[in-house]
């Protein structure tokens, strides 16, 4: 059992890992406006959920037209758990007894902060006319922070 005093530390530190990585690979870059789009959301492999059922709870609430959930391997029952959060569940492999995702790859390292920043510059963002100049998190839109609180990633939650 994890003492409150340690989930709030780890917490913290957690969140504090999360802005440094926003700020690190997106910059300014302006958040992508979903309401109306269809969205995937891909995840290299998944064994409990729970990281991407708050990612997409998050999602969803921001309106897309059809919520996608994509994977290349996942608990059987996790998938099923899932599948109430979404549209459509794209998997290739499920598994009764998943272990670790990492053996399900020939190569499984860890992607460097500079390899995902080159990535992201590759692809800039696309013209959106419907956003209409608006900033990430102004007026009458959540901002990320909200939609993660909003989510179960506020602290206090006990996972």
């Amino acid at each position: 059992m994890v003492r409150e005093a340690d989930f709030n530390r780890i917490c913290e530190s957690e969140l504090a890992e999360i802005a440094r990585r926003r700020r690190r690979y997106l910059g300014e870059r302006p958040r992508a406006e979903v309401k109306g789009r269809v969205v995937i959301v891909v995840d290299d492999g998944i064994a409990a959920g729970a990281t991407m059922k708050a990612a997409l709870r998050a999602t969803r609430m921001r309106g897309p037209k059809k919520l996608i959930l994509a994977t290349p391997v996942a608990a059987s029952d996790t998938l099923r758990a899932l599948n109430s959060e979404v549209d459509e569940v794209v998997c290739l492999e499920d598994y009764q007894y998943l272990g670790a995702i990492g053996v399900y790859y020939s190569d499984f390292s860890q992607t460097s902060d500079e390899e995902v920043v080159a990535a992201l510059a590759r692809f800039p963002p696309a013209a959106n006319p419907g956003r209409q100049g608006a900033a990430p998190g102004s007026a009458g839109r959540r901002s990320v922070a909200e939609d993660e609180r909003s989510c179960g990633f506020d602290r206090g939650v006990t996972r």
